[in-house]
């Protein structure tokens, strides 16, 4: 496996693993995926780049975490469990979404 496609693939682990529903949890993860983003970033920099974008990274996404407040994450129902939700039909109009 390239090298590359392995990083990527780990960055974006780390930003699934980001999600959280308490405060501790969005902190943590917020630092996690502001480490993970800022290494990316500073890749371009070289090793030194690594350290302190993961350093700085991981600072603002733990402010960035503590923050936010669960009502603003909160997005409602998803689509696939919304009754209302509507879906083209082919060669006709729209149509309710099936359960």
């Amino acid at each position: 496996m390239n090298t590359r496609t392995l990083f990527a693939t780990g960055c974006m682990l780390a930003l699934l693993a980001g999600c959280g529903s308490n405060e501790r949890e969005r902190v943590q993860g917020g630092a996690m995926t502001g480490a993970a983003t800022g290494a990316m970033i500073g890749l371009v920099g070289g090793p030194v780049g690594v350290v302190v974008g993961g350093l700085v990274g991981s600072g603002v996404g733990a402010v960035t975490g503590a923050m936010v407040d669960s009502k603003d994450l909160n997005l409602g129902r998803p689509v696939w469990a919304n009754p209302d939700t509507r879906i083209p039909a082919p060669g006709g109009p729209i149509a309710p979404a099936q359960q």
